[in-house]
């Protein structure tokens, strides 16, 4: 093993490809890379913010080139961020403004309920999918509530106003997303014959584990099991599928089931399936009296992004900002000249 390891990181390099142990490809990786007012920004600052998204460029962008130019413009993104958010914090320092603890936890509770329809694990998972972790995903609204307290003043909120109109333009230019397809909610067991002749006995495996869920045994209570050459792994509990979100062998079956109901044995590519439809809900369309309350929400929530970045810009004029890396700098100067142009 200890001689196939450099081996393989010979063929990586040769094929252009990054390695998790090189060097990040950034033009300073220690000292100030910005300072705000006199107060610098160190360039592990900016690394410590950029956290888990490095690992997700590496593996997204493998080729040596792609990942350097990705993680430039990351770096770029990041450290203007953190130069506004230092602004904000020597502001908020001088104005004695503070966001409490609790504040930030209930704001994340609403987060949770507009966002993943009050599943933290789900929400959890989805701002995981965009490199944060809960800790670092509340310094950040930590932040931008904090932000929000200070520009308060200098929002034009007559430009946050939704007209009617607007509401209803986007309801009928975005049909797809006021239709809902019919869907099931499937708990999912799966037994898998390891080995040749064993496809036979995971078959008749499930047929007399079907007898006994359909005789009283708990199916959700089932857990992981083994004898020789069959496994049964635990049932999984989906959430809501689609037709598209199943395993083609099981779309027929479990769609056309009733609630409750054991479908299987199935034979899949994978393994021997028994599947417990634990709900059924037609195709639905949502009416834009239904809608609409949400729509003119989101358009506005929009508004308000565009009129706190123009705040955020004007913010930033009025502090000295100096930046070590000429790169940087342009690109601050472009974002800038943008976010006043909105």
């Amino acid at each position: 093993m200890n001689r196939i390891l450099p081996a393989v990181l010979a063929v990586l390099a040769l094929a252009g490809c990054v390695s998790a142990e090189e060097p990040l490809p950034l033009p300073f990786t220690e000292g100030w890379v910005a300072k705000v007012n006199g107060d610098p920004i160190l360039a592990s600052d900016v690394i410590t913010k950029m956290g888990d998204r490095i690992a997700g460029l590496r593996n997204s962008h493998p080729r040596r080139e792609d990942f350097a130019r990705e993680l430039e413009l990351l770096f770029d993104q990041t450290l203007y961020r953190l130069a506004l958010d230092r602004v904000v914090q020597q502001k908020a320092k001088r104005m004695n403004i503070q966001v409490s603890d609790d504040e930030v936890e209930t704001e994340v509770k609403e987060e949770i309920k507009r966002e993943a329809d009050g599943n933290r694990e789900k929400f959890v998972e989805q701002i995981a999918q965009k490199g944060f972790s809960m800790s670092s995903y509340k310094d950040v609204l930590k932040s931008q509530m904090l932000g929000e307290r200070i520009l308060g003043g200098n929002i034009d909120h007559t430009a946050t106003f939704v007209r009617p109109e607007e509401v209803f333009a986007f309801f009928k230019d975005h049909p797809e997303l006021f239709t809902r397809q019919e869907r099931v909610r499937p708990r999912v067991l799966r037994i898998v014959a390891r080995g040749p002749g064993a496809a036979d006995k995971a078959l008749r495996y499930a047929e007399g584990l079907k007898r006994q869920v359909e005789a009283g045994a708990d199916f959700a209570g089932l857990v992981k099991w083994s004898e020789g050459d069959v496994e049964r792994e635990a049932p999984v509990d989906l959430e809501w599928r689609e037709r598209g979100d199943l395993d083609p062998v099981l779309v027929q079956p479990v769609f056309d089931a009733e609630v409750g109901a054991i479908v299987g044995p199935v034979q899949g590519e994978t393994g021997v399936y028994l599947v417990k439809v634990e709900g059924h809900e037609a195709s639905t369309t949502v009416s834009f009296e239904t809608a609409q309350s949400a729509i003119s929400s989101e358009i506005r929530r929009e508004k308000v992004r565009i009129e706190i970045a123009r705040a955020d810009h004007q913010l930033l004029k009025e502090a000295v900002v100096e930046f070590r890396v000429e790169r940087c700098r342009h690109w601050y100067e472009d974002q800038a000249e943008d976010g006043a142009g909105r």
